[in-house]
Formats: C-alpha cells, structure tokens, sequence
C-alpha cells in the first residue's frame, strides 16, 4: 500500500461503527382528551430515515381500538408520516429531547371523530429517547392529536386531544 492510503480492513472496521442511517420504530399509544369522543388506543409499527445527525423523517403504520363517545366502539387503522428533530442529547448522546410533526390518514371502523369513518391526522410534540444496552432505545413522548374529515361534504367534527406514546427503536 502507498503510504497515506487507509487499511482496507480498518476501513471496513470503521464502516461496521458507524450508525446505519434505517431505524425500525415501535410503540404503544394512548389518545384522549376531547370530551365526549372517547379514546383510540393504537400499536405503531415504522420505519425512518435519518437525514443528518439530528433530524429523521419516518413512516408509522397503526392499528388500534376506538372507544367511542359518539357511536360504537371499534377498530382503527392508518399511517404518519413523522419528522423528528433531536435538538438537545447528552454528551455521549445515550439520552436526546426530540420535537416532532406529522400528517396522516386513518381509517375507523366507527365514528370517533365526527360522522366519517375516514379521517386525516396532524400531530405534533415533544419527547425523549434513552439509549438502552445495544443500539436500541426507549422512546417516551407526547403529541397534540387532531383528527378530522377537512370538512369533506359538510364535515363532521373532529377529535383534538393529548397522544401519550411509548415504545422501542432499533437501528437496522
């Protein structure tokens, strides 16, 4: 090798450390808070993208129960997508505060947020991850929730409460 050139199999070693920019998300959530329209409880399963070291932009599919304040209780199904930006993480960043936003679309068996069974999502909040031993971390947070038909024919309402979230991601 020509002196300056790096050692293949130390680059390779240092590849192997690097964080892979891919993170599988899963979390439990709990929405309520709007009086008289009930609770919609969901599992998230996602994928995200970190775009530099601080910010990511994912994809969360849900599915969940609804109990309704308004109609029958029921199932709930649908997807975010998420943007998070982590702006405060500790020296040896085990432990980061993150904001986040995103929009989505979900599809209820019943009616939990007005007269449609289908909606669209906007949330947004804070949260913390915590580095646990490996590369995974726990995830805690909450969002502002609003959930609504955009007045499609009419409208019909809509649901604007408190999403408490919790859950695992892992670097893949």
């Amino acid at each position: 090798p020509v002196v300056g050139d790096p050692d293949p199999a130390l680059s390779d070693a240092l590849d192997s450390l690097r964080p892979t920019p891919w993170t599988l998300n899963t979390y439990a959530s709990a929405a309520f808070g709007d009086s008289g329209k009930g609770e919609q409880y969901a599992a998230h399963v996602g994928f995200s993208y970190t775009l530099d070291d601080d910010a990511s932009l994912g994809i969360d599919f849900f599915g969940g129960y609804v109990r309704s304040g308004i109609d029958d209780n029921g199932v709930v199904g649908g997807l975010d997508l998420v943007y998070r930006l982590h702006f405060l993480k500790s020296e040896d960043e085990r432990k980061t505060l993150f904001f986040n936003a995103g929009a989505g679309l979900q599809q209820a068996s019943t009616n939990f947020s007005g007269e449609r069974h289908f909606n669209f999502r906007l949330l947004s909040g804070f949260g913390a991850t915590f580095q646990l031993d490996g590369q995974a971390r726990l995830t805690l947070g909450g969002n502002y929730l609003h959930i609504s038909d955009a007045r499609i024919e009419g409208g019909g309402g809509g649901f604007d409460g408190a999403m408490l979230y919790a859950g695992l991601t892992f670097p893949f």
